[in-house]
């Protein structure tokens, strides 16, 4: 199957945004590999970015409170 090129936030998903915890507004974000252990998550229509650890983002596909969209597997790192 595909990697997944967007996700959607259903529910409370928190973020670190460097002042503290932050909590990601619902929606779908488009969504990249940005490091073998970091997702980047953007949503163009509200200018909302912020990237989470691989871990946090499996555990909340786990928990349902986001999904991915377009695949059924997180972006893999480009290869250099």
């Amino acid at each position: 199957m595909p990697s997944a090129s967007k996700a959607v936030i259903r529910d409370c998903v928190v973020y670190a945004n460097g002042k503290g915890p932050a909590i990601a507004p619902v929606g779908e974000y488009d969504i990249a590999r940005l490091s073998d252990y970091e997702i980047g998550f953007c949503n163009c229509a509200t200018r909302c970015a912020f990237s989470m650890s691989v871990d946090a983002v499996h555990q909340h596909l786990c928990e349902g409170r986001m999904r991915l969209v377009g695949g059924d597997r997180l972006p893999a790192v480009k290869a250099n």
